[in-house]
């Protein structure tokens, strides 16, 4: 079971990163003269986040596990998703402040190098990416009520039986 949470969470953080990171290099050539394309480009973010997130944990729900999945554990998966887009997205704005947009590594961190310069940018991802794995996983948990029901259907006639097996051992001995 392992391989497959890794597999997703490999998978589905990795598609979430490069979206990330796709949104971001388009942010960069945003700045048009007669229109900004920025409230657009954090739509897409959104949906990113929600539907990668939302993907991945119905994927291990359904697939991998049969339908059901408790809430901590589906949460945890989420988490991992969002760590590894934040290390794609690292290494995005790494290569950005290296090679694309010098001049704002300039503007803005005099006193840093780019990777440091890279986590600051990316500090979104972690913060969003928490609170989207929180709420995905509200939605997605669902926890397997069949077997509470069984246990509790089980410990119900547990006490019939042994009540009948009494009166048959009562009745037998007249």
């Amino acid at each position: 079971m392992r391989k497959n949470l890794l597999t997703v969470t490999l998978i589905w953080g990795f598609i979430l990163g490069l979206a990330l990171s796709l949104i971001q290099f388009l942010r960069t050539f945003s700045d048009l003269e007669y229109f900004s394309i920025n409230p657009i480009l954090d739509l897409a973010q959104f949906l990113a986040f929600v539907g990668v997130l939302l993907l991945g944990m119905k994927e291990y729900r359904d697939k991998i596990l049969g339908g059901f999945i408790k809430f901590f554990k589906v949460f945890f998966l989420g988490v991992l998703i969002v760590l590894i887009s934040f290390v794609i997205v690292v290494i995005y704005f790494t290569i950005q402040h290296n090679d694309i947009n010098k001049e704002a590594l300039n503007q803005f961190h005099q006193y840093t190098n780019s990777f440091v310069a890279a986590l600051n940018s990316s500090v979104f991802v972690l913060a969003f990416g928490f609170l989207f794995a929180l709420f995905v996983a509200l939605y997605v948990y669902k926890e397997n009520k069949t077997d509470e029901n069984a246990d509790a259907m089980i410990d119900e006639n547990k006490d019939e039986i042994i009540e009948n097996g009494k009166d048959e051992d009562n009745n037998n001995q007249f």
